[in-house]
């Protein structure tokens, strides 16, 4: 053990010792450091997972040849900037979330693209997901710029939009056979049963919260201009 800065010192038997104090502030840093370290592991991640999702979109596409070259050309670059700017936002302003919902939404609107490829289980995470990288968009653009809500408001919309993810696109793939539309299509393994009257009774919840969402948006966002 060696003494550096008089954060450790030998008591009159000659023991080490630490000041009162410093024990908690030199953990206090060991886990900022841990803290920083796993953060940018994540957003390495991210980077990774983007670039997984590209290639297996692209070699999907190619495979089916469902979708248009140049519109898929646009989707990837599309989602691979959101990713991009998400990571690069969350490392200049750590303490926002924005960063990171960027990079979640862009994941999912790669994530989305799925659908376009021959193998069952990227086929039914892509219908899983769905669009649900607008619920993120509208969540980062509501909390914006801290990533945080700050009134009871906002905090309510926040849990509705989130919320809308069940009905608008998760529920919905439990009862929708892509067979119906898409003959081609490989099988959908979430599938319980292709049930149409469930399908309209999800819709109907979403169409509603999202009305709701919709007025609160107004709301808050009229409020932000006003005291800009």
């Amino acid at each position: 053990v060696q003494e550096q800065g008089g954060l450790i010192t030998k008591d009159d038997l000659g023991r080490w010792r630490v000041r009162p104090g410093m024990a908690r502030m030199t953990r206090s840093v060991l886990l900022g450091d841990d803290h920083a370290a796993t953060t940018r592991m994540l957003r390495i991640g991210s980077i990774v997972v983007a670039l997984l999702l590209t290639v297996l979109v692209w070699a999907g596409a190619a495979a089916t040849g469902r979708a248009d070259t140049w519109l898929l050309a646009l989707a990837l670059v599309t989602g691979t900037a959101l990713v991009t700017s998400g990571v690069i936002g969350w490392r200049r302003r750590p303490g926002s979330r924005i960063g990171p919902l960027l990079v979640v939404a862009g994941l999912l609107f790669l994530a989305n693209g799925l659908q376009v490829t021959p193998w069952p289980v990227p086929f039914t995470l892509g219908i899983v997901v769905g669009e649900s990288f607008l619920n993120v968009l509208g969540l980062a653009l509501l909390t914006f710029p801290a990533g945080r809500t700050s009134t009871r408001l906002e905090s309510v919309l926040a849990v509705v939009i989130v919320g809308l993810i069940l009905p608008g696109w998760v529920l919905p793939s439990l009862f929708s056979d892509p067979f119906d539309t898409c003959p081609s299509c490989p099988r959908n393994l979430v599938l319980l049963a292709d049930v149409p009257t469930v399908l309209d009774a999800l819709a109907l919840v979403a169409t509603i919260g999202g009305v709701v969402a919709a007025a609160g948006f107004v709301v808050v966002l009229s409020g932000k201009w006003r005291s800009a």
